[in-house]
């Protein structure tokens, strides 16, 4: 049961789904009181993907309170709701992303943000350089601004926590991660490049 006497999981009436849309309005107004009375006075409040939605609209222009209220008001944990609305720190203009992996061998691909729109980012592969030479395998960092390749946009997914940051791209079959800016490691050539 919820705090106002009713089953979450209850699907919402005819009266709770008008009186859902009236208060979205009423939150992108920036009439944050009147919408929230709204959904009291019908005794119900927005579903999750509806918060959601709302929430970033507010963010973008930068009413962040607002945001988070929104998602407070849906049964958004205060933890979720800071992480949903922090920006995605992959998906910025100009940082530079990796990849590592391979068959039998480690391949290292270097990747800048060259533009963001919503949950797309467009990047571009950048050369790369050796650093430094081990026999059997190298360090290689990017060359930033040396392009290869045509831009390819990808969307932005949540990545499993703890797990080299909390999004990720996925370039081919590789999740592309934020370069911490130390050199990575790849397999020397002859060693089964």
């Amino acid at each position: 049961m919820s705090r106002w006497g009713y089953r979450a999981s209850t699907k919402p009436t005819e009266l709770q789904e008008n009186a859902r849309k009236i208060a979205t309005d009423a939150f992108l107004e920036g009439k944050m009181i009147e919408g929230k009375t709204i959904l009291d006075n019908a005794r119900t409040k927005l579903a999750k993907p509806q918060a959601k939605k709302i929430a970033h609209i507010l963010a973008k222009q930068g009413r962040f309170d607002d945001a988070t209220a929104v998602l407070l008001m849906s049964n958004w944990s205060a933890e979720s709701a800071k992480e949903e609305l922090s920006p995605t720190p992959i998906a910025q203009v100009g940082n530079i992303l990796y990849t590592s992996g391979g068959y039998e061998q480690t391949n290292v691909s270097f990747y800048e943000v060259v533009a963001v729109s919503g949950a797309t980012a467009t990047i571009r592969k950048l050369s790369k350089r050796t650093v430094a030479d081990h026999q059997y395998d190298i360090e290689v960092v990017p060359v930033p601004g040396s392009f290869v390749g045509a831009p390819m946009k990808k969307r932005i997914q949540k990545a499993a926590r703890g797990f080299g940051g909390n999004y990720k791209l996925k370039v081919g079959d590789h999740s592309a991660w934020l370069w911490d800016g130390k050199p990575q490691r790849e397999t020397a050539a002859g060693y089964g490049h």
